[in-house]
């Protein structure tokens, strides 16, 4: 999505260090998400800049709020254009850097 909108500098965060070391490395063939990491090592040589980082839970709140708002919705991606008036709180913590001003 973001390279089908424009975008060619771009960040990827997770908070699983094990899925970030996984992309960052060759699986073995065999592994239960080979397949998937190879798909996403195929995104990630196209012409753009993406930088892959570890990021703590703690310090995703906005990501963890999006992700369970999407658990409500109907359909298999749902595309936020605007965020959610819920949010704000975490978004303007997350501008200041203050590590949690949850809802």
């Amino acid at each position: 999505m973001a390279w089908d909108r424009g975008y060619r500098v771009v960040e990827c965060q997770s908070d699983s260090m094990n899925a970030v070391r996984l992309i960052e490395s060759t699986p073995p063939s065999g592994h239960v998400f080979a397949s998937l990491v190879w798909d996403i090592k195929d995104l990630l040589s196209r012409p753009w800049e993406v930088l892959l980082k570890h990021t703590l839970r703690e310090g995703n709140a906005c990501a963890d709020f999006l992700t369970k708002h999407g658990a409500d919705q109907q359909g298999d991606l749902v595309v936020v254009e605007e965020p959610p008036q819920d949010i704000a709180l975490l978004l303007l913590a997350d501008a200041s850097g203050v590590a949690s001003m949850r809802p």
